[in-house]
């Protein structure tokens, strides 16, 4: 599958992101880029629409986007909502851009709109613990 114009696909180390992915990032010049998928058959249900689950760690991967253009990095999700809003059909690119909304001493808050093309399909919002840029959570 080729990569949309104007992102660059995300390279992330867990099996989880690697096994629902490829994501892809269009990065901005300041605050989190714009994350994206494409509805391929395997992420559909038996409606024959991208299932709600693969939506769910689309929308946990807004933390990746902050990540990137943060100083720190998000660590693990303590929360995490959303509000499916429009079906998502096969094919279709799906983007979001997080919005950081609140910073405190532990912890990060956004809030997203993932969009195909003009449609608002859902909306999401999370907390994530801060971490620092050399602290890992994943162990070897």
């Amino acid at each position: 599958m080729s990569v949309p114009p104007g992102f660059v696909r995300l390279e992330d180390p867990t099996e989880m992101a690697a096994v629902n992915g490829p994501h892809y990032l269009m990065p901005a010049a300041t605050g989190p880029g714009t994350l994206g998928f494409r509805v391929e058959r395997r992420r559909l249900n038996r409606s024959g629409l991208c299932h709600g689950g693969t939506l769910a760690v689309f929308a946990d991967m807004m933390g990746r986007a902050m990540d990137l253009t943060s100083s720190e990095k998000t660590g693990p999700t303590i929360t995490l909502s959303g509000d499916d809003l429009a079906p998502v059909k096969q094919g279709d690119q799906v983007g979001a851009t997080p919005e950081l909304t609140r910073v405190t001493r532990r912890m990060f808050f956004f809030r997203a709109l993932m969009v195909v093309g003009d449609t608002t399909v859902a909306s999401v919002h999370g907390i994530y613990r801060r971490r620092s840029r050399t602290e890992s959570v994943i162990e070897d």
